[in-house]
């Protein structure tokens, strides 16, 4: 049944967790409870505590933040978190419900707009990455062959012929640095609506997409932020690991090329063909994960 015609209510929690989610007949709430258990924001009509199988109160219309005096109910969120967010009459508390900001269906597809930009940057960054490495390995060779001539005063690269292997290192990370700007956009605007379904996460969103960039711990929180898009034991988080592993060994690779310059033209071949094909498997799974997650949000707000 769809979330379009589901009643407000208790239901087994669509993201697979042991809880029970509150439907609230628009959109599903971070509000959980214990299967039959009582977990609620109290009805501000009612005496006495609800019943087990109660539901909230239903949300009103939005309206201003509430000053200090107004009676309890449901109100938007002053921290943007949810479109609307329980004031027991005293302060805020941490039941809300419904997505904050545009309606779900703009944000989602918002959302599509980004992910097709995405694999598009996707598309080309994972060649690009793979000539950055190949023109790289020629330009560091040159450099160590002419590391004497290069130490003299007066001398550049522009000057002794490498011109030609340092313009295609330059054009290609112009290319990987748009790819990965269209890929951190989709990643926002993804992490965005995924917190605001109430898919638990570890960071909020400009944390996850800042850790990509984060020396030192962008080699395992981007991973756990990206799982976080997805619900737990979602079959695509294999897609997700098999993805990071790749770039990982992308990385790695491409510190192997640096460091086998001064060993000899053999090793330098090995680490640069293994970081060209790790680098364009790494990008051609990035976009199924891209296409992964997005499927996979776009069930979620139908009430699949």
């Amino acid at each position: 049944m769809s979330g379009q015609a589901r009643a407000p209510g208790w239901y087994p929690d669509p993201w697979d967790t042991p809880e029970e989610r509150y439907f609230d007949g628009v959109a599903w709430a971070r509000t959980t409870r214990r299967p039959g258990g009582l977990d609620t924001p109290p009805d501000p009509g009612a005496s006495a505590p609800s019943s087990p199988g109660s539901a909230p109160p239903p949300p009103a219309a939005p309206q201003a933040s509430p000053p200090p005096g107004v009676p309890p109910g449901w109100h938007p969120d002053p921290w943007g978190v949810a479109g609307l967010r329980y004031w027991d009459g005293r302060q805020w508390t941490g039941h809300v419900s419904g997505m904050s900001g545009a309606p779900p269906a703009l944000r989602l597809s918002e959302e599509r707009t980004a992910s097709r930009w995405a694999r598009l940057g996707l598309a080309w960054a994972g060649p690009a990455l793979g000539v950055f490495a190949i023109s790289g390995a020629f330009w560091l060779q040159w450099v160590s062959d002419h590391w004497d001539e290069l130490s003299k005063q007066g001398s550049s690269v522009n000057q002794n012929g490498n011109s030609g292997a340092a313009i295609f290192v330059q054009l290609a990370l112009v290319a990987v640095v748009v790819g990965a700007v269209l890929f951190l956009l989709w990643f926002y605007r993804s992490a965005s609506l995924a917190s605001s379904t109430g898919l638990r996460a570890r960071r909020n969103p400009g944390l996850a997409t800042a850790s990509f960039m984060i020396p030192v711990l962008n080699f395992w929180w981007p991973y756990q932020s990206t799982c976080d898009l997805l619900p737990e034991n979602h079959p695509a988080r294999h897609v997700v690991r098999r993805w990071w592993t790749l770039w990982i060994g992308c990385m790695v690779g491409g510190v192997a090329v640096f460091f086998s310059v001064g060993v000899n033209t053999v090793a330098l071949a090995i680490a640069t063909g293994a970081t060209v094909v790790l680098a364009l498997l790494s990008a051609v799974t990035a976009r199924i994960v891209v296409s992964e997650i997005t499927d996979a949000h776009d069930q979620l707000l139908a009430g699949v």
